[in-house]
């Protein structure tokens, strides 16, 4: 019998295999209600060869498209297959924590629609000829554990009237890296 799963984690991805592998197996080895949807748009099928062995997980969704297709295709393609209660998506050298749960289930609990976290965490990658980490730089900040309520719209008007620049900057709220009821998710795309 299947289990309920409480949160859909997607990951559009392409050409990336080897981070999209790690963060599908980091996730994994949480041993939690977490639904994986990878929604592979690279010119090789060879992340599925480097996940056989996990790919008949129940708690993992593959699909690779060979055609090249735009990023927020292959993200809205992935969404559909969401079936979790909560839903979040994530880039493919992303991570999301094992507290999502929690967070989660409080969600549920409160019947809350969203939660946008409050401090994101930063990193700068090394430059793309050096051969290690040396001059990365991971940015995390103080966290308060203070919860206010936003007004979104307020945040969508903010925005335009930015002329649609620095959309983190504004209160709103949207799927990624961010944790969204999927009917609503769904209701928004409607």
């Amino acid at each position: 019998m299947e289990k309920e799963k409480l949160i859909s984690i997607i990951i559009p991805t392409r050409n990336r295999q080897k981070y999209a592998n790690e963060t599908v197996r980091t996730i994994l080895s949480y041993n939690s209600p977490i639904e994986i949807i990878i929604q592979d748009n690279s010119d090789e099928n060879t992340l599925s060869s480097l996940m056989a062995d996990i790919l008949d997980d129940e708690r993992v969704v593959y699909h690779h498209i060979d055609n090249r297709i735009a990023g927020v295709d292959n993200y809205n393609l992935a969404a559909q297959y969401a079936t979790g209660d909560f839903f979040c998506a994530i880039g493919d050298d992303d991570i999301v924590l094992p507290n999502i749960l929690d967070c989660a289930a409080w969600m549920k609990r409160n019947h809350v629609d969203a939660v946008l976290p409050s401090k994101r965490l930063t990193y700068f990658w090394p430059n793309d000829n050096q051969k290690n980490a040396k001059n990365s730089f991971l940015g995390i900040g103080e966290f308060s554990c203070i919860m206010r309520e936003l007004n979104p719209e307020a945040g969508v008007v903010a925005l335009l009237k930015n002329g649609g620049q620095g959309y983190l900057s504004f209160p709103m709220i949207g799927s990624y890296h961010d944790l969204v009821r999927t009917d609503k998710m769904r209701e928004v795309y409607r």
